[in-house]
């Protein structure tokens, strides 16, 4: 078949198939489609955190006019679809429009960049007006191609479907297709594109595909003539179920408020069970797509199913009210059901996982991610999927015109998605936390249903009628009577917080959800972000910021102005103001952080002075040096692990190393923590290797005089001289030397004696490493297996410690007798 395809178009003759071999084709290139779709977007959300920064504020103004963009080009492309002449051609120039837009992207961000850039330095913008900032740029960049992403479906539905009372059959079969090779484009690129191409290859691999859709549909519309079909005739009056006149026309309405409302409700699910599952999995970056394929996968799979259901039910509209039903009942139990898989089902699972990691070479980081979201949220995701070719049809017998329906449809389920996706992240977890926005969601959707049942379900038929309105008002009961802790009670058992701890205080912000425990054995106070340890007041945790709060001090005599990167419980900023420096400015993504430490750990930080002692800065960091133009003389990392929570490995890439140097003064230094627990080699090499690819001069330390394997990584643009005199001098300051006692360091020669080497020393140990960047993030995608603490220590304690420490040594202010006596002390 296909070399008789082959042949025809090479000859430029015209080849005849059957109607039912053409919507075949069209459905196989639709599939082809939504994997583009997924892949662009997924490639664009990243480029635009390059601009617009990694909070969640700028992630969900992006997801959002992108799903806008869907839902406006669905709107539009719905009052005309019914009066196209030649569908396949108009969906091959749009797709080719796509592909065109895709690949323009890369430009057009670097001229909002600029734009951007020149915004914040001229007014120094509140959060309010940069954040209408980006709703105006993410539109600029991402409105067009989105909406011609969102015209196709109307456009091919009306193509597909012959007989209009089939609508929810073919047009859901087209939706389920579609939605099927998103969740392979999200997959692809969540899991191999970007790890194997980098984000630019990921992406002009996409636009290859999309060029094959686009020569697909085009071919079509030139080379086949449908049997039984002529090429412009207009749509035929349908045959159309009939409409029991005993039905409310008033009902109707609700049909799309119910579509609105399951789009609301579906993406505000995906956002809290992001919430949850990150205490059960983590957060490496293959979580997050692990469970936006599982939620695509399920929609195929619900799609499919009421696709075959749409044209066999009598109510329509009632089945996709009990559909909508279910869906929020799910909402109401997804806790409990979190609480029974942690407890009961987690460890047995994990079990099995380490027979098969034993057996196959499978990486843990990518296979449990997928395994669990499967048994977690494929159910809800097929109750998705169900009900769009139900009330698909149930709309369709209403209006009678499949374009224009399909578009009003899909448009209204989108724009529900996007207001659910902004008001949930923006406004419900704030102030209401995850346990009641997942009650607030379901009830709303179950209410809906009943609403629905009330409004299209016959006169005659009182029990069905009134069916769903008990069922809601017996699930709202229910929800009331719910213990009110649930979701802390999935923090305090979370697998990746020990179980001797006690939970104190749970703290959920837009940004992430931070919580504070007690060790009931030594009773020390843990702070958790988004269940990853991030800070302490136990003897191991206190050490790294200690150590930055007074290496870029102590190793840089000309240090006055200091930027800290990350807030933790506050130690850093404490020891960072003990120097009585002319600025200290701390940028931290997440005020519940600094809430919880200034609440908990005031023994330890400034507490209340924090805001008389340095200017808070609440953004992300990278972003935050993209577009300011202060300049500092140290700028220290004091960040959560680079590869267990995906979100901070943008802050030992290439481009922020870039970023840091533009804003070093002349004998400035960045100091980073490389948190060496549960890091590959491969990690720890690629963050050294890309270190020494922008800065000529980079020293290790590992601070010997502490038990806790704590290593810094120190550059910068001229060579690192350090001052013994000014490291004494600088410990007689109030507090500075108490502080570094509890790590042993009570002198030059002790902090002197935690160098390694530098990069000569390390060029020979590092001798090949990939280098990480925003658009080859290997830190973030590496499935390496992690190397054990004592290899890391006898590679680099052992192996690279170099007596080149002497090179780096600036005697002024010493005697050549002083000098001596210090250099037999150190010796020693």
């Amino acid at each position: 078949m296909s070399g008789t395809i082959s042949r025809r178009l090479l000859t430029g003759d015209s080849l005849t198939i059957g109607r039912r071999a053409c919507v075949n084709w069209v459905l196989v290139i639709y599939f082809l489609s939504g994997a583009c779709s997924l892949i662009d977007q997924v490639v664009w959300v990243r480029l635009l955190r390059l601009t617009l920064g990694n909070t969640v504020y700028a992630t969900s103004i992006v997801v959002s006019v992108f799903m806008g963009g869907l839902a406006l080009g669905a709107l539009v492309m719905s009052r005309y679809a019914d009066g196209v002449r030649n569908h396949l051609r108009l969906y091959a120039a749009l797709e080719t429009l796509i592909t065109i837009a895709a690949v323009s992207l890369p430009w057009a961000l670097s001229v909002v960049d600029s734009f951007y850039v020149w915004f914040f330095r001229s007014f120094e913008p509140a959060k309010p007006q940069l954040l209408a900032v980006q709703v105006v740029l993410s539109a600029v960049i991402l409105l067009v191609p989105s909406m011609l992403m969102g015209s196709t479906l109307p456009l091919l539905g009306r193509f597909v479907t012959a007989m209009e009372q089939e609508v929810g059959h073919l047009v859901g079969r087209l939706y389920a297709l579609n939605t099927l090779g998103a969740a392979v484009g999200c997959f692809a690129a969540g899991f191999v594109l970007i790890r194997a191409l980098g984000v630019m290859g990921a992406l002009y691999a996409a636009a290859v595909l999309n060029l094959i859709v686009a020569f697909g549909g085009w071919f079509l519309s030139r080379s086949v003539v449908i049997q039984g079909e002529q090429k412009a005739q207009p749509p035929a009056t349908p045959t159309a179920r009939p409409v029991s006149t005993t039905q409310p026309k008033v009902g109707f309405s609700l049909l799309i408020v119910a579509f609105f409302m399951s789009g609301f409700v579906s993406i505000g699910y995906e956002l809290l069970w992001m919430r949850s599952v990150i205490f059960l999995l983590g957060g490496v970056t293959y979580v997050f797509s692990a469970v936006l394929t599982v939620y695509l996968l399920g929609n195929v799979i619900g799609a499919g199913i009421g696709s075959r259901l749409a044209g066999r039910i009598k109510s329509p509209a009632a089945g996709f009210a009990v559909t909508l039903s279910l869906l929020g009942l799910w909402g109401v139990f997804h806790l409990r059901w979190l609480l029974w898989w942690t407890s009961d089902v987690f460890p047995l699972v994990n079990d099995w996982l380490a027979a098969v990691y034993a057996a196959l070479p499978v990486s843990p980081v990518t296979l449990e991610p997928m395994l669990h979201s499967l048994f977690l949220f494929l159910i809800p995701s097929i109750l998705m999927g169900v009900g769009f070719p139900i009330a698909l049809q149930a709309w369709t017998d209403h209006v009678h015109q499949v374009g224009r329906s399909t578009g009003a449809a899909y448009g209204a389920n989108t724009l529900g998605a996007v207001v659910g996706g902004l008001v949930t992240g923006f406004v419900l977890v704030p102030f209401v936390g995850v346990q009641l926005s997942l009650s607030v969601l379901g009830l709303m959707a179950v209410w809906i249903a009943g609403g629905l049942c009330v409004g299209l379900v016959g006169q005659t038929r009182i029990v069905r009628r009134w069916a769903l309105v008990g069922m809601a008002a017996a699930v709202t009961a229910f929800a009331f009577v719910l213990p009110p802790n649930l979701f802390d009670t999935v923090v305090a058992t979370s697998p990746r917080i020990p179980g001797s701890f006690t939970l104190l205080s749970v703290r959920e912000g837009l940004t992430t959800t931070v919580s504070v425990h007690q060790d009931s054995t030594n009773q020390t106070l843990h702070l958790f972000s988004s269940g990853q340890s991030i800070a302490g007041d136990n003897y191991a945790l206190r050490g790294d910021q200690k150590g930055l709060g007074h290496l870029g001090v102590l190793l840089n005599r000309h240090a006055d102005e200091v930027l800290s990167v990350g807030f933790g419980s506050g130690e850093t900023t404490l020891c960072l103001s003990l120097h009585r420096l002319k600025r200290v400015d701390c940028v931290e993504i997440a005020q519940e952080v600094v809430g919880s430490a200034v609440e908990f750990f005031t023994h330890i930080n400034l507490g209340d002075r924090l805001d008389d002692e340095v200017n808070m800065i609440f953004m992300d960091a990278k972003n935050y040096l993209h577009l300011t133009d202060t300049r500092y003389d140290a700028i220290v990392n004091d960040s959560i692990h680079p590869r267990n929570f995906a979100e901070n490995a943008s802050l030992y890439t290439r481009e922020y190393l870039e970023a840091a140097k533009r804003h070093l003064n002349e004998n400035g230094i960045i100091i980073s923590w490389l948190p060496t627990y549960q890091m590959p080699a491969s990690v720890f090499d690629s963050i050294i290797g890309t270190h020494m690819e922008v800065f000529p001069h980079v020293t290790l330390w590992y601070l010997t005089t502490n038990p806790a394997p704590l290593v810094f990584v120190v550059a910068s643009d001229l060579e690192q001289l350090y001052s013994p005199r000014h490291i004494d001098n600088a410990l007689h300051r109030d507090g500075v030397l108490e502080s570094l006692e509890a790590i042993y360091i009570r002198n030059s020669i002790d902090l002197m004696s935690c160098y390694i080497g530098d990069e000569r020393d390390l060029r020979q140990v590092v001798t090949s490493y990939s280098v990480n960047s925003d658009y080859s993030p290997f830190v973030e995608f590496t499935t390496d297996e992690v190397t054990p603490i004592i290899e890391m220590f006898r590679r680099f304690v052992m192996g690279v410690r170099a007596d080149s420490v002497y090179d780096h040594l600036d005697w002024t202010g010493f005697s050549d007798q002083e000098k001596e006596q210090w250099l037999r002390r150190y010796q020693t």
